[in-house]
């Protein structure tokens, strides 16, 4: 493969956060590669087509790559896919000597743990999904690569990201959608769950300015710091859409009870004082302007 000497391979490329972080990155940085996992890429940058959870054979990738960003990973993926994944990555990075491994993680790893204040970094993880138990071993996983190795790794803990291209199915797409299509908004159990919504680009931007920090093994916590409850989300996106939607509150499924965490908003503390980022995107803005997008791509 012919590439001109990129510091940074960015997997998962055309998912919802992989892709707005390459175009964030395209922005400002030298040039980098990406994988994709099938498909076409969004860009033109350079990009490669591999199966992560599937290489018999390592790529030849070019020994300019400096930096990683693990950002590939199955919605509804466990222990094992997760594994698979961080093994062939860690295994990547090495071939190419890289420097550092930026991994994706999750504010699920927190559980059901200090669900009544912000949380912190320091929290312990008590991940209740099979989803979440994978990342948590990840970020284990690379803890005992960065003790025993030269390579340094960033752990970031997203919280609910949200934007333009998210899979359709996740809570604010589906609710614009519904609202604009005047169906009804069903949401389970009172709606009085909080969660820490965050703007796609921001989280690009987050993103880029943790990897970019110092420190052998770092974990940030990637989302607003404001807390919204579940049922005032319904009710802003019911508002900006001009809406005719009501919401319809139905029993938390049995499946789910052990998974169901009542309040979630990060503690950005440490993002915020470590670098110069600093969320820019109210909940409102962010809402509004993709009702504006998605009433413009079915009018």
């Amino acid at each position: 493969m012919n590439f001109p000497d990129p510091k940074i391979l960015v997997t998962g490329a055309n998912g919802f956060i992989g892709r707005h972080v390459v175009q964030e990155l395209a922005t400002q940085t030298p040039p980098l590669l990406q994988i994709i996992h099938s498909g076409q890429a969004h860009t033109a940058l350079p990009s490669i087509t591999m199966e992560l959870l599937d290489i018999t054979d390592l790529p030849d990738l070019p020994t300019t790559i400096e930096t990683i960003y693990h950002l590939a990973g199955q919605i509804w993926g466990d222990e094992t896919h997760e594994a698979k994944m961080l093994d062939n990555v860690i295994a990547l990075a090495k071939q190419c000597n890289a420097k550092r491994i930026v991994y994706a993680s999750t504010c699920a790893v927190y559980g059901q743990n200090a669900m009544d204040q912000t949380v912190d970094e320091s929290v312990d993880g008590a991940p209740a999904s099979p989803y979440a138990r994978g990342k948590l071993l990840g970020e284990q996983s690379l803890k005992t690569l960065s003790d025993t190795s030269e390579m340094n790794v960033t752990i970031l803990r997203y919280f609910n990201p949200y934007g333009p291209h998210q899979f359709a199915k996740m809570a604010v797409p589906n609710m614009i959608e519904k609202a604009i299509t005047g169906q009804d908004i069903e949401i389970y159990g009172d709606g009085e769950q909080i969660r820490d919504f965050i703007y796609i680009e921001d989280l690009a931007k987050a993103t880029i300015a943790a990897a970019e920090g110092e420190g052998k093994y770092q974990i940030f916590n990637i989302g607003s710091g404001q807390g919204e409850t579940i049922k005032d989300l319904a009710s802003e996106i019911i508002a900006q859409s001009q809406s005719s939607s009501k919401i319809i509150h139905l029993p938390i499924p049995a499946e789910r009870q052990n998974l169901e965490v009542y309040y979630r908003v990060a503690d950005i503390g440490k993002i915020t004082r470590l670098t110069n980022w600093e969320p820019e995107t109210s909940l409102s803005k962010g809402l509004k302007r993709l009702v504006s997008e998605h009433r413009a791509c079915v009018e």
